[in-house]
């Protein structure tokens, strides 16, 4: 199996777990508001994601994250299609709208706590740089 197959397989899973949670934290047969769902998003990405979710906002490109990440553009497309699944919309422009107002309301602290120590500021200091200049690529590419 290859990795961007088992990578879609855990993805699905993890998806599976997620509205199990939100079922059994708001009872059968309630959904989820869209606005809510929003708000838990970040918290639910990986430190991957995260980086991809800044890039993008950048306007950077899957080969550009696949660069970044060092691995094919299938497996970058792969970490957007995972942030865009949780946001529950299909494009990259609909990732930025709806990522906006949450990025706006997370202190800089709360951030690095939620996305596993890649600081809020990263794509504005390291987004665009070489990997070598970034402290936070074990973080990341691991």
């Amino acid at each position: 199996m290859k990795l961007e197959d088992k990578v879609n397989r855990l993805e699905g899973r993890i998806e599976s777990l997620e509205r199990m949670v939100d079922r059994m934290v708001l009872g059968q047969g309630h959904q989820v508001p869209h606005e809510d769902m929003v708000k838990a998003i970040l918290p639910r990405l990986t430190a991957k994601q995260h980086v991809a979710l800044q890039m993008i906002m950048l306007g950077c490109s899957n080969a550009q994250i696949a660069k970044r990440f060092n691995v094919t553009e299938n497996t970058a497309k792969v970490h957007v299609r995972g942030i865009a699944r949780k946001y529950r919309v299909s494009t990259r422009s609909q990732i930025v709208m709806a990522a906006v107002s949450e990025w706006e309301s997370v202190t800089s602290n709360q951030y690095l706590l939620m996305s596993g120590g890649i600081p809020k500021d990263w794509g504005e200091t390291y987004g665009r740089g070489p990997v070598t200049k970034d402290p936070h690529s074990k973080i990341y590419r691991s």
